[in-house]
């Protein structure tokens, strides 16, 4: 039985796998057509003045190009995008747990208050209606809101 469970684990992470690629694909298609479009030399890289092209890139272009050669690629904006959203998970989470006064593993609405976004938004994060919000649930709900946003 154990052999069992461990196929249906596999089979049931491949799928969940190649189910959350689609919208990173879709956003990943899009940065790639503007790199493209703003690599007005087609080597391949951004200078400083190519960049421009894309404010955000722009703006950031000192912490993208981290080997200082004064060029970035689209691996290196991949990069620098994926420790970005890396950091805001690990602050994200971190603010959860500090709000947890009790630490156990959910808010209910008193501890919610410490995280306004969470308190404004408490019923509806709330999918469950237990009365307190975990973190899935947090996710969950931001998850459902940039699907919304990006329709």
């Amino acid at each position: 039985m154990p052999r069992m469970n461990f196929r249906i684990a596999a089979i049931s992470a491949a799928l969940f796998a190649c189910a959350i690629p689609v919208q990173a694909q879709e956003h990943h298609g899009r940065l790639a057509e503007a790199f493209a479009r703003a690599d007005t030399n087609s080597d391949g890289m951004l200078d400083r003045q190519e960049a421009l092209a894309l404010p955000r890139i722009a703006r950031n272009f000192d912490a993208i190009d981290a080997d200082n050669s004064g060029s970035i690629t689209l691996g290196d904006i991949r990069t620098h995008m994926h420790a970005q959203a890396q950091l805001r998970r690990e602050r994200g989470e971190q603010r959860f747990a500090a709000a947890d006064a009790n630490g156990d593993g959910v808010l209910d609405r008193e501890e919610a208050q410490a995280l306004p976004k969470i308190a404004r938004n408490f019923d509806a994060i709330d999918s469950d209606n237990s009365g307190t919000v975990s973190h899935q649930e947090l996710i969950e709900y931001r998850k459902g809101k940039r699907q919304a946003r990006n329709r």
